[in-house]
């Protein structure tokens, strides 16, 4: 049976988190210093995506912004104000692994980035 990281106490806070972000050590530099800006949308323009339980909101068709874009800010600062645990990995593929061998929900949408898997 695999111990799966995903729900487990933080060594530092002994809180528990109930939602995991993954990334490589190859990422922190761009994740601090991007300049990452989003558009507010209409919600009545979005639905509900992916089965069994939706992970994002989309529109299918074009929608106009409600306002100008927003800076999003400190990447690591929102992380922690949102209380989703951020986890760095030298390389994401054991971990995916445990994780998509689990019952818990996943999304990988980015994985086309990762580092290559290593050899066993």
């Amino acid at each position: 049976m695999r111990r799966l990281p995903q729900l487990m106490p933080s060594a530092c806070s002994g809180r528990v988190f109930d939602r995991v972000h993954a990334v490589e050590y190859g990422w922190l530099a761009a994740m601090r210093t991007v300049e990452l800006y989003a558009y507010r949308l209409p919600a009545a323009a979005c639905t509900a995506f992916g089965q069994p339980v939706p992970h994002a909101f989309v529109a299918t068709e074009a929608v106009d912004p409600i306002g100008p874009p927003e800076r999003v800010g400190d990447l690591f600062a929102l992380h922690e104000e949102a209380g989703i645990q951020l986890r760095v990995y030298d390389n994401l593929w054991p971990f995916w692994d445990a994780v998509i061998g689990s019952t818990l929900g996943f999304s990988g949408i980015r994985l086309r980035h990762a580092a290559p898997r290593r050899e066993v």
